[in-house]
């Protein structure tokens, strides 16, 4: 596995801007500073920690070989763990033209709002109920982003 680090990611382009030294990040995390990393492992993971924009610690994302989100999972503090509330995935076409976007909203009691988006743009909303257990992860350390990463692709049955 390898792991590099970032100031900045430009996620329109799929590549890391600043990149920082394990030390440099290291101290970015201690000092709750906004940083990225990003994760090869047979697989390309993007963990983008910001401790708390706009009311989101952390999320986590992965990309096709593109450099395209396939998936974005963001997760915000509860209780001292973190909370898996937002829910992104997209499909593109082999121009790599996005053709479907679904996103899910989750709330900490299982209630969830789902937006479907195909390529015409036409929107489709529902609401639900779920269980949420398997949503409340770990707190990450640094290094440490397994508990973010872990089920990460289990979401692409959805899409």
């Amino acid at each position: 596995m390898k792991i590099s680090y970032y100031e900045y990611w430009v996620f329109g382009e799929g590549r890391g801007i600043n990149p920082l030294s394990i030390e440099e990040a290291e101290k970015f995390h201690q000092r709750q500073k906004h940083y990225v990393a990003e994760i090869i492992n047979n697989k390309r993971y993007v963990v983008n920690v910001n401790f708390n924009f706009h009311g989101f610690f952390c999320s986590a994302k992965l990309l096709n070989q593109y450099g395209k989100n396939i998936v974005l999972a963001a997760y915000q503090i509860h209780e001292g763990n973190l909370f898996l509330r937002n829910v992104q995935m997209w499909k593109y076409d082999q121009n790599q033209e996005p053709i479907r976007w679904i996103g899910f909203v989750y709330e900490w009691d299982g209630r969830y709002k789902k937006v479907v988006i195909d390529e015409q743009y036409n929107e489709e909303v529902t609401y639900g109920k779920t269980n949420v257990d398997h949503h409340f992860r770990d707190m990450i350390q640094f290094g440490k982003y397994e508990s973010i990463l872990d089920g990460i692709e289990g979401f692409l049955d959805e899409a």
